[in-house]
């Protein structure tokens, strides 16, 4: 592929949440098609009940995306409720290695058994699984650039709502970041470039200067409530340019 590779990070479609997220997930697939976006990375929470006919509804939306294996999604802890249309992602995969030229996109799923309960979306991460992804990142060639895609936040963030400050309060995991996340960052230290995120609705970003190379951490908050996604140049294995929010309104 020629470059620079344009890639866009979306999260928090939620499909099925109302008429108003599904007319602006056309209009997010509308400035996709106008920019010309290369690959496009959606972390979690694609759907609101986890119905596999609101799967169906957003692979419809991004079909041509998906038909020419330009859209890369992980499961978020919506996407267990209901029928449980998570299981049908990543190959059933903790972790999935997806290469394209330059440029490496590794996905995790961070939901667990417990995001059955709408109450408890909170994200789940072992050592094996930080231990497969570090082993993941080390295999590619140096000269690639390196994402890292999940939906839970792997660094703690302002609780959003009421019931999430009180869980806190409370000692209780609902609205905690990934209870490894640190450690993840750590591992990941000179070997990828950027941790696109979702799960919190705002947006975020955290840059983390390392020896080897700078990793930054991106949340993209809910393209569907926010109506624009953050826009990522890649030349030559590396941005060319800090990235910039592509509005749909």
């Amino acid at each position: 592929m020629a470059y620079p590779q344009f890639i866009a990070h979306l999260s928090d479609i939620h499909i099925g949440h109302s008429h108003a997220r599904l007319q602006a997930a056309f209009l997010l697939r509308n400035q996709l098609r106008q920019h010309k976006i290369d690959r496009i990375v959606v972390t979690g929470d694609i759907t609101e009940h986890g119905r596999t006919d609101e799967y169906a509804t957003f692979q419809d939306v991004f079909a041509e995306f998906i038909s020419d294996g330009r859209l890369i999604a992980v499961p978020g802890n919506h996407d267990r409720l209901g029928d449980n249309i998570a299981q049908h992602m990543l190959q059933g995969k903790r972790v999935q290695k997806i290469e394209y030229p330059g440029l490496c996109v590794i996905a995790v799923d961070t939901t667990g058994s417990h995001n059955r309960f709408s109450f408890l979306g909170h994200g789940a991460l072992n050592t094996e699984v930080i231990d497969e992804i570090e082993s993941v990142a080390a295999s590619v060639a140096p000269e690639n650039f390196v994402i890292v895609a999940l939906h839970h936040h792997p660094l703690q963030q302002p609780e959003e709502m009421f019931i999430e400050k009180v869980a806190t309060f409370f000692k209780t995991p609902i609205a905690k970041e990934l209870q490894l996340g640190k450690e993840l960052i750590q591992k990941l230290g000179g070997r990828c470039d950027l941790i696109l995120h979702g799960h919190r609705h705002f947006s975020l970003e955290t840059h983390i200067a390392t020896v080897a190379r700078a990793l930054h951490v991106y949340n993209a908050g809910s393209s569907t409530e926010l109506f624009k996604f953050r826009l990522f140049t890649l030349d030559g294995g590396k941005l060319s340019s800090d990235p910039v929010w592509i509005s749909c309104k």
